[in-house]
C-alpha cells in the first residue's frame, strides 16, 4: 500500500472458512514458538473465505523501533515483509481489545 504499510493474506486452514470477525477485533500474530507477538486487527471482511487479511504498518526506513510493543510490532513487520510463500504463521483470536494485556509486549525470550 505505501513504503510503511502492506497488506499481507493469510490462508486459512480450508478455503471455505471464514474468521467471522467484527470491526474492532483483534488477533494475536506469532511468526515463531517463543518469538514476539503482537495483536492486528485484520483488514478482511468477516465473511471473506479462505483468507484472513492484516495491513502492517512499520517505521518508515532509518527511523528505529521504539521499546516494548512497538519494537515487538517491528519486528514482526520485517519477518512477514521477508517470510517466503507457505511459511506458518501463528494467528489466534479474536482477542478482547479492553484486555491490559494487549498493551505489553509478551514473549519467552524477550523482544530483543
Amino acid at each position: 500500500l505505501s513504503d510503511t504499510v502492506a497488506v499481507y493474506s493469510l490462508e486459512l486452514p480450508r478455503p471455505w472458512q471464514t474468521t467471522g470477525l467484527a470491526d474492532g477485533q483483534l488477533v494475536l500474530v506469532r511468526l515463531a514458538p517463543g518469538g514476539c507477538e503482537g495483536y492486528f486487527s485484520p483488514s478482511s471482511r468477516p465473511d471473506q473465505r479462505g483468507a484472513l487479511d492484516l495491513e502492517v504498518a512499520s517505521a518508515p526506513s532509518g527511523a528505529g523501533a521504539g521499546a516494548g510493543e512497538d519494537e515487538c510490532v517491528e519486528q514482526l513487520a520485517r519477518a512477514l515483509a521477508e517470510a517466503e510463500v507457505g511459511s506458518t504463521v501463528d494467528v489466534r483470536g479474536p482477542a478482547d481489545p479492553e484486555d491490559p494485556r494487549l498493551q505489553v509486549c509478551r514473549s519467552v525470550d524477550g523482544c530483543a
